[in-house]
């Protein structure tokens, strides 16, 4: 089956610590082949991340336990602002930062160097180095899509 996105050509990025994680499952479910990228040390995060900034090209982010529902990252696709996402649930809380989120390549072109924010950064400070990041751009959160997204992390 084709996806939109396939067709399109925004990639899925997946950083995972594992293969055939909750979220590949259900992205290949759907018809969307992931790019999926092995974390194992702690700065491997935000060097998949800084890589596929580089690059220049939009591309999708989807963290491997999060579970978009089917038509969720078409959504992202198409819609128009450089920097969107999904929440989920977050210790009780809706939020999110890189769970389910698009950049595009307007937002890279325009910003290439804005990876020199995260470069280099722990996995568990990331999403706050490039929150940080974003809010020097003046952006204090990405345009929300709704409904949320699933979340398969345990707190």
């Amino acid at each position: 089956m084709d996806s939109r996105l396939d067709a399109v050509v925004l990639p899925v990025v997946l950083p995972s610590v594992h293969s055939d994680s909750a979220a590949e499952r259900a992205l290949r479910t759907v018809g969307v082949t992931p790019l999926v990228e092995i974390v194992s040390r702690p700065a491997d995060y935000s060097e998949v991340l800084t890589r596929y900034w580089k690059r220049g090209s939009g591309f999708v982010l989807v963290e491997h336990d999060i579970v978009p529902w089917p038509g969720a990252l078409e959504r992202l696709a198409d819609c128009s602002k450089d920097y969107c996402g999904y929440y989920y649930q977050l210790s009780g809380r809706l939020g999110g930062t890189l769970g389910c989120v698009k950049f595009s390549e307007r937002l890279l072109q325009e910003h290439p160097n804005l990876f020199l924010y995260w470069r280099g950064t722990r996995w568990d400070c990331l999403d706050g180095r490039v929150a940080l990041a974003m809010l020097s751009l003046g952006y204090e959160d990405f345009h929300v899509h709704q409904p949320p997204v699933a979340h398969l992390h345990v707190y």
